[in-house]
């Protein structure tokens, strides 16, 4: 089930607080990473091992008197594509309905729709980054809803698409202000296959998310990536 976090819910804990918040496969913090993909878990336990693996392998330099070997062998992982590096461009367009089951003074059940998109920026070791717009097309919600998925007037922001450490798999998407290292809204949770190169790949949701004292968030987003 995607999760959708609102930016007036309560403050979020640290990943790793508590027992097993790390091993859970769940955002904790609502910061869009989870159990060992997040930085406050990499001190745990649980999250020991992450990375390790390479320096184990290299370690063995003095094993024979020629360097030819390691040498090639670690430029050639050193050249590998960065993950989600040959999508170049993301298009968002996103409704969102809200539904309030228990009455809230100033508030009714409204509809608001967002577009966006942009070119990659930058790619890192979670996922590309694009560089472009996001924005509030339509909306007949109170004021008071319309600065909650986005505060920013301008329109400018950052796009994220977090995929899987093998590359293989999309598994969330969050938009940020120039200005914000936070993402203001984002949708996680959910496993999208990536075909091979050069096939544009496209993520559709249609569904709400539950009953929460008193409000159903109803979204429909369709994101598309390509090359």
């Amino acid at each position: 089930m995607t999760i959708l976090t609102l930016l007036f819910a309560c403050a979020n804990d640290i990943e790793g607080a508590n027992p097993g918040e790390c091993t859970d496969r769940a955002d904790n913090d609502q910061d869009s990473y989870f159990d060992c993909a997040d930085s406050d878990c990499w001190g745990s336990p649980d999250c020991a091992d992450e990375g390790d693996a390479d320096t184990d392998a290299d370690s063995d330099s003095d094993a024979d008197s020629d360097s030819d070997a390691d040498t090639d062998a670690d430029a050639d992982a050193d050249a590998d594509t960065p993950v989600g590096e040959n999508w170049a461009q993301l298009t968002l367009n996103y409704r969102l309905e809200w539904e309030f089951t228990l009455p809230v003074t100033g508030l009714s059940d409204c509809t608001q729709t967002y577009s966006g998109g942009g070119s990659q920026s930058s790619v890192d070791g979670k996922g590309p980054v694009f560089d472009g717009t996001w924005k509030m097309n339509d909306s007949d919600c109170n004021a008071a809803l319309d600065t909650t998925v986005w505060t920013h007037s301008s329109g400018d922001a950052l796009h994220r698409i977090d995929l899987s450490a093998d590359g293989k798999t999309w598994t969330g998407w969050s938009a940020y202000s120039e200005e914000k290292n936070d993402p203001e809204w984002f949708i996680n949770g959910f496993t999208e296959t990536l075909p091979a190169a050069g096939i544009p790949v496209i993520h559709r949701q249609d569904e709400p998310v539950p009953d929460v004292s008193g409000l159903i968030l109803h979204h429909r987003v369709e994101i598309e990536l390509s090359e």
